[in-house]
């Protein structure tokens, strides 16, 4: 079974970079609003909602995108 689950990932890799990077940058894009550096106007063309503004970062978000971005760091070394 192993050597199936291999082969499918090995295909599908460009997937999951895919994802990560939409994933980090999401996040970003939310750091950005909350600070300040980027207006609603701007988030709304990225596509982010607006509803983001005052709600606090959930910790499972924050989780997901450090190990996405600790993923593409890791892939980018190799």
């Amino acid at each position: 079974m192993s050597f199936l689950r291999n082969r499918v990932l090995r295909r599908l890799s460009i997937i999951g970079r895919i994802a990560d990077l939409i994933l980090v940058g999401g996040m970003a894009l939310r750091l950005a609003q909350r600070r300040g550096w980027i207006n609603n106007h701007r988030v709304n063309e990225y596509g982010l909602d607006d509803e983001t503004d005052g709600q606090p970062l959930v910790i499972a978000e924050i989780a997901m995108a450090a190990a996405a971005m600790l993923r593409l760091m890791r892939r980018k070394k190799s």
